[in-house]
């Protein structure tokens, strides 16, 4: 992947992204505009939590649905056909179910925050089981949690991808017999079907009570998708390279989510429209690519206050050390630190190196 055609102009382009050619240090002192600006917040996020307790069972829940997801997706359950990518080399760079390509992973993360925000019975949620010859294990999250986890994961996946199954059963029974213990695995045909019944039951659910379309077109990752294509359009990026930053938008989204002390996007909806968020996650990638392919030079997107603000606070929310939860082994997020142009062009633009600068850049 050709790094060094990744910047193809130099001056603003229509859409406002400069390519500033300073050190860090001469890249904070850009002045931005204070006028007073009165968006129109997303609908799709609700508002901080204020108990604790149900944000650690939120983000407990959330590690659930992602490693559900990655291995229905390895086992081509909940997986999107050859012909979602057009090429071998744009499936490599943002093809990994933990860089959610389809961006199903992320839509139902963010229904999940809004759904189980209002749970009250976070007594079951003890942390472990103890046994008296054995070591303290997690216990398992209440069964009617994990069915809201599969429901959701589906109805995305369905969104997205239209896919037609001649088994309505397929879905249901793959999905549940990730989420169930040994012990609940049921071995009788009937049963099955009385469990894909309930999984039926729990989407309707979530179409009648959520705007599911509405959560999508609003989000964050939308929002960022919008940006990186104006640049791509404008001539700033290349395809090669809005694949590999679209490969890495998910552990930005997915660090701010795991924050285990506050609500980041939805703290962020309560002052700025979704496209701003979505440009703030452009800024923060476009930023950490040229600062791993021009480490001398640091590059700041010119933008409101508030993506600045946003941008920052993202960077460092990759940096924290919730943010490990998502560099699971084998995928592009695992390591954190690579050498120059070498190693998955994800990873790079990931590493802490690389997410410094960011955080320098517009920090300011």
């Amino acid at each position: 992947m050709a790094w060094t055609t990744f910047v193809k102009t130099v001056a603003m382009n229509r859409n406002g992204f400069t390519k500033i050619l300073s050190d860090v240090s001469e890249t904070l002192g850009f002045s931005s505009d204070d006028t007073e600006i009165k968006p129109e917040l997303s609908r799709s996020l609700r508002p901080p939590l204020s108990n604790d307790a149900v944000r650690q069972l939120i983000i407990r829940i959330q590690k659930v649905a992602i490693d559900a997801y990655v291995e229905l997706y390895e086992r081509n359950i909940l997986s999107p056909s050859n012909a979602a990518y057009m090429s071998r080399r744009e499936f490599q760079g943002h093809g990994h179910p933990l860089q959610d390509p389809l961006g199903v992973l992320t839509h139902a993360l963010f229904l999940i925050r809004i759904h189980f925000a209002a749970y009250k019975d976070v007594t079951c949620e003890s942390p472990t089981s103890v046994m008296q010859t054995a070591e303290p294990r997690p216990k398992p999250l209440p069964y009617g949690i994990r069915v809201d986890i599969g429901a959701i994961l589906s109805l995305f996946h369905k969104l997205v991808t239209h896919n037609y199954l001649d088994n309505p059963f397929r879905i249901p029974q793959a999905t549940m017999s990730v989420l169930m213990t040994m012990r609940e695995q049921p071995f009788a045909e009937y049963e099955w079907q009385c469990i894909a019944s309930e999984f039926s039951d729990r989407e309707s659910y979530f179409v009648r009570h959520h705007r599911l379309h509405g959560l999508i077109l609003d989000s964050p990752l939308t929002h960022c998708e919008d940006a990186l294509a104006s640049m791509q359009k404008d001539g700033f990026i290349n395809h090669d390279m809005l694949t590999v930053m679209r490969g890495a938008v998910f552990f930005l989204i997915g660090a701010c989510l795991f924050n285990p002390n506050e609500d980041v996007f939805e703290s962020f909806n309560e002052y700025m429209p979704p496209a701003l968020v979505g440009r703030a996650l452009a800024a923060v990638l476009i930023t950490a690519a040229l600062a791993v392919t021009e480490p001398s030079k640091a590059y700041r997107m010119e933008a409101e206050a508030d993506v600045y603000r946003a941008a920052h606070e993202i960077a460092q929310n990759a940096l924290a050390e919730h943010a490990y939860r998502l560099r699971v082994k084998d995928s592009p997020y695992f390591r954190d630190e690579v050498e120059p142009f070498k190693g998955h062009p994800s990873t790079r633009l990931v590493s802490r190196r690389a997410l410094h600068v960011v955080v320098a850049v517009y920090g300011a």
